[in-house]
């Protein structure tokens, strides 16, 4: 199938976006693109075209490209007709089973953050389902736009519990409260209670 993927100038001209034809010194593997694929850090996976067959720079939209209509969350910046699942949102996640089961006492919490234009400087935990949040230790590398490592230390007590994360960069962006839907889930980033029971 053949996808047309729309990318400004400017971030075709970014100093990390690629056009890939070796990983470590060698080829690209064929399940990967071979022989050349685009790597665009910062924007939603499906823009890392594999296999890339032509690039056409052209002075306006191309109302053709694949659009994406049912994709778009309901933000503003995102509204405009024609947006087409670029800049990925920001994320955190907690490093547990989905419906993690833990023993009760001292646990180390781990996971992960991410900003698609920055460097993470902060994630905050909570577990009162937001009421009150509280700093978790950021782990180095903490490289802009990568995944950067954190954790939190918990006396877990025996019950059900949910633990919420949310990240801020270096940018001052902050994973929102809330955020419409849409059809995919594209671009959810709300911070998302992680089921944990402690026996």
């Amino acid at each position: 199938m053949k996808v047309n993927r729309p990318m400004s100038l400017a971030k075709a001209f970014e100093d990390d976006t690629l056009l890939a034809y070796a990983f470590n010194g060698e080829p690209v593997p064929a399940d990967h693109g071979f022989p050349v694929r685009a790597i665009v850090p910062g924007w939603v996976g499906i823009n890392s075209i594999k296999w890339v067959g032509r690039i056409e720079v052209r002075k306006q939209r191309d109302r053709r490209a694949h659009d994406d209509q049912d994709l778009r969350p309901g933000r503003p910046r995102l509204s405009e007709p024609g947006w087409c699942c670029g800049e990925q949102t920001m994320k955190s996640a907690v490093a547990l089973p989905w419906a993690a089961t833990l023993s009760a006492g001292r646990q180390r919490v781990r996971g992960f953050a991410w900003s698609p234009v920055g460097r993470i400087s902060r994630v905050e935990y909570s577990l009162d389902r937001g009421a009150a949040w509280q700093p978790a230790a950021l782990r180095e590398p903490n490289i802009p736009r990568a995944w950067a490592r954190w954790d939190f230390e918990w006396d877990a007590r025996p019950g059900d519990h949910a633990i919420l994360t949310r990240a801020t960069d270096d940018k001052g962006n902050t994973q929102p409260a809330t955020i419409p839907w849409n059809a995919q889930g594209y671009g959810y980033n709300v911070p998302v209670p992680h089921p944990v029971k402690v026996t």
